[in-house]
């Protein structure tokens, strides 16, 4: 329309939530050695081809201010547990293939992240995090992080490190491991589902369900070189649900969340799935439930996209890595 045409000329745009938003602004980054390592490695982790020419959005100029829950759906600042390892670790999104990629702390240990996003779905600069998300439409992506639900204190909460893993048997005689539907809900009622999280700041979600769309790559896992952590593949999964928006009025969501299990080893436990610290990482990709079925493509090659990897013990170890790929 001419007057959202104008409004975005002029530096901010109106989505379908009454949100008024800043425009994107793409600039590139000081080439260093550390922000190479950190695009090299999510563009080789997605099959990309790393070149010196690649444009990556500068994360001083994301989308500054933005908060709330997915498309824009809430306007307070959510818990998502997502703290980055450094200033130069923050979220940078390559141009044209749009890999998101950034390093963030795990068990106190940096972890590399990283996911596609479109073009039209732009880093959010919001505190909360590490999010993409489309200006005008719904869809977006974001990143969860649980290391305990609650305190465990109390018969709710969930020791991450001792979720009961479900384990099931393909055609071809393939073990694949993942959780049940009733410990996804549990975890996201928990988490993203919570007052705290990205939908239920304005009221309990309701009509919550939840079916797996996609078994874990059998025997997928990834270490850093010393085998401190180890991330685990648990599948992903189809969450749909009621909630409010800051109007109050109701709205219906489905979310594809790929869930990454990160597992501090310690070396004197023979058994590291069940044994030492541990934290979810999670990748929650969603629209409104009438657009699902018409963005559900793209969805799926977002959510599919999701990559968690330990990164190098040490500087020198990282240096020798960010050299193997180039």
């Amino acid at each position: 329309l001419p007057a959202e045409r104008e409004a975005w000329n002029s530096g901010t745009f109106t989505n379908h939530d009454e949100e008024e938003l800043p425009c994107r602004c793409l600039t590139p980054p000081p080439n260093n050695s550390r922000a190479h390592f950190l695009q090299s490695t999510a563009a080789m982790a997605l099959g990309g081809v790393v070149t010196g020419s690649l444009a990556i959005s500068n994360p001083a100029h994301a989308l500054a201010g933005q908060t709330g829950g997915i498309g824009g759906l809430g306007k307070t600042k959510p818990l998502t547990g997502v703290e980055f390892w450094s200033d130069e670790a923050k979220p940078m999104q390559q141009s044209p293939n749009g890999i998101v990629s950034a390093e963030i702390s795990v068990q106190g240990q940096p972890v590399l992240v990283s996911f596609y996003a479109p073009s039209s779905w732009p880093l959010s600069g919001t505190a909360a995090g590490l999010e993409a998300r489309d200006l005008a439409q719904p869809e977006a992506t974001y990143v969860h992080c649980v290391t305990n639900i609650n305190d465990n204190t109390n018969a709710n909460s969930i020791n991450v490190a001792k979720l009961p893993i479900v384990e099931t048997t393909t055609d071809s005689g393939t073990v694949v491991r993942g959780l049940s539907k009733s410990t996804v809900k549990e975890i996201m009622l928990e988490s993203v589902l919570a007052q705290q999280g990205k939908f239920g700041a304005y009221g309990s979600p309701t009509d919550v369900k939840v079916k797996k769309w996609k078994d874990a790559a059998p025997n997928q896992s990834t270490t850093n070189n010393n085998n401190a952590l180890i991330a685990e593949d648990l599948g992903t999964y189809q969450v749909s649900f009621v909630t409010l928006t800051p109007g109050l009025r109701e709205s219906e969501r489905v979310l594809l969340t790929s869930i990454r299990r990160v597992t501090s080893h310690n070396t004197t436990t023979t058994n590291h799935k069940n044994g030492g610290a541990a934290s979810l990482v999670m990748l929650v990709t969603g629209t409104t439930r009438l657009r699902f079925a018409s963005q559900q493509a793209l969805l799926e090659k977002v959510s599919d996209s999701w990559q968690v990897v330990p990164a190098p013990p040490s500087a020198k170890s990282r240096a020798v890595a960010s050299s193997s790929l180039q």
